[in-house]
């Protein structure tokens, strides 16, 4: 991932030092949005070694008579965020800052045996981060007032993650802080509703994690692996 990120934003920068020979517009957009789920897995060695849980979010129900459960889904998030992009007529370069935050899921009651029975155990999961990308791609224009655009690209991440494990017998926690440079695809339209405003609509999708992070003992990784949906508003400015 890393090594791809080396070839892919060098030669993004490049461009976009040049860009004034192409470029025709620059436009600042604000928007707003969500991802169905992020995190991951949300793996943990204290998981592993303690619940017996090998796939984080992904085994760790569990239900039995007698025991009050609920099912611990996997986190969904809200994001919000403005990037400048710099177009020509049919070439693009963007980058900007986002931030993404869970909101909904990542907790509930599962259960386990640490040595004296079943018990309800308690589990949180949460998480944040923001990530800078830096992507360029393709705008098909049609109808005047419409287009399309896709591109690729990459972006530096951080954030942190927390998890959190409660039970009669047992309480664990553990805070993950890291980054990571994952890779990112958009697919997205949008609308000329003036000369110097549009609507737009984007589909994003990113891959990468962190390196292992150790916190109270325990060890995980950073997943930013998601893919988001997300509206809102652009401002041009012609050269």
């Amino acid at each position: 991932m890393i090594k791809n990120m080396k070839r892919i934003i060098p030669i993004i920068f490049f461009i976009l030092c040049y860009s004034e020979g192409f470029a025709s517009s620059i436009a600042i957009s604000l928007k707003g949005g969500y991802s169905p789920e992020i995190g991951g897995s949300f793996y943990s060695q204290w998981q592993n070694q303690n619940l017996g849980v090998h796939d984080g979010i992904n085994d760790i129900n569990r239900s039995k008579d007698g025991i009050v459960t609920s099912t611990i889904e996997k986190p969904m998030a809200i994001l919000g965020g403005s990037e400048i992009r710099i177009s020509g007529e049919s070439i693009y370069f963007k980058s900007g800052f986002n931030y993404v935050k869970s909101y909904h899921g990542g907790s509930g009651f599962t259960l386990n045996n640490f040595g004296s029975g079943d018990e309800a155990v308690e589990v949180k999961y949460s998480l944040w981060f923001f990530y800078v990308p830096l992507t360029g791609g393709v705008i098909i224009s049609f109808w005047d007032e419409s287009k399309l655009f896709f591109g690729i690209g990459g972006a530096f991440a951080y954030g942190k993650r927390s998890d959190s494990f409660k039970s009669i017998s047992t309480e664990h926690k553990a805070s993950f802080q890291g980054y990571a440079l994952p890779l990112m695809a958009e697919f997205g339209g949008e609308y000329l509703v003036s000369d110097h405003m549009s609507l737009f609509c984007t589909i994003t999708y990113m891959n990468g994690q962190s390196n292992s992070i150790e916190d109270n003992s325990d060890y995980g990784r950073i997943d930013f692996t998601s893919y988001s949906f997300s509206a809102g508003v652009l401002f041009y400015y012609d050269f």
